[in-house]
């Protein structure tokens, strides 16, 4: 014996349709599904959840970027509430010992000194393309 792909159902009366017509509509939830119908579903319903997925973890990377700069200012404002300023008073300069030796000077600070005492004219960018192409 056959299933029929369509079942007969009949209109309600209305002005633009003649009383007790009847029209077929699909049947579509009714038949059995097959195993090749079943399979698509369960792709397309996870490609909609992994599509979900992917909008959540941007909207949770999101919220946590902003929680994380709310917190930066949050202790910042309390810091500066805390102190008074937005200075850090406590911190004492380092005094230089007047006996340490100099720091050895770089092939820069050698080239730089002995171009400005060539050309006093030249300093800052001038001298760093220069040196770059001394460099080469």
């Amino acid at each position: 014996h056959t299933i029929s792909k369509y079942k007969i159902v009949t209109m309600p009366n209305t002005r633009s349709s003649i009383s007790g017509r009847d029209v077929l509509q699909p049947l579509g939830n009714i038949l059995p599904t097959t195993p090749g119908r079943q399979v698509k579903a369960l792709k397309s319903e996870l490609e909609k959840k992994e599509s979900e997925n992917d909008t959540l973890k941007n909207n949770i990377a999101d919220l946590t970027k902003a929680l994380d700069s709310l917190n930066l200012v949050k202790e910042k404002a309390a810091y500066a509430i805390d102190s008074g300023s937005t200075a850090p008073k406590d911190i004492k300069k380092k005094t230089k010992d007047p006996d340490a030796p100099d720091p050895a000077m770089s092939a820069y600070r050698f080239f730089s000194d002995e171009m400005k005492k060539n050309d006093s004219s030249k300093a800052g960018k001038e001298l760093q393309l220069l040196w770059k192409e001394c460099k080469g």
